[in-house]
């Protein structure tokens, strides 16, 4: 059975390093990738191209994205009762206290740091 999660990162790099990552540990993840936070909000409500897309069963999110910043998709999210308990996890190369804790304001269920070398780009 297909595990679906949503990938939201503009980096070309970023995606294709996740994939890797990804593939060897768990054949049945299945990535789904937009590039922008504006087009992540419309994954999730299945509008535009995203009309057969399954609900994915986690959001892995950048940060900084264009279009819609990555705080105001977690508030999205968890404002929407049909989304709300998809669990959101923010990915970021700043090591910075206060961008770590600005990004659960938004709620954000989790907020990992990317290392330096992760970033493809």
């Amino acid at each position: 059975m297909p595990i679906d999660n949503l990938r939201v990162e503009d980096k070309e790099g970023d995606i294709r390093l996740m994939r890797e990552v990804l593939a060897p540990i768990n054949p049945n993840v299945r990535l789904h990738v937009v590039t922008d936070g504006a087009d992540a909000t419309g994954f999730l409500v299945y509008q535009g191209r995203s009309l057969d897309v399954p609900r994915p069963q986690l959001i892995l999110l950048d940060l900084n994205l264009p279009k819609l910043h990555g705080r105001e998709v977690p508030a999205r999210v968890k404002a929407d009762p049909g989304l709300q308990t998809i669990p959101v996890i923010v990915l970021t190369s700043s090591q910075l206290r206060s961008d770590v804790v600005s990004s659960y304001e938004p709620r954000a269920d989790s907020n990992l740091i990317e290392p330096d070398n992760f970033s493809g780009s």
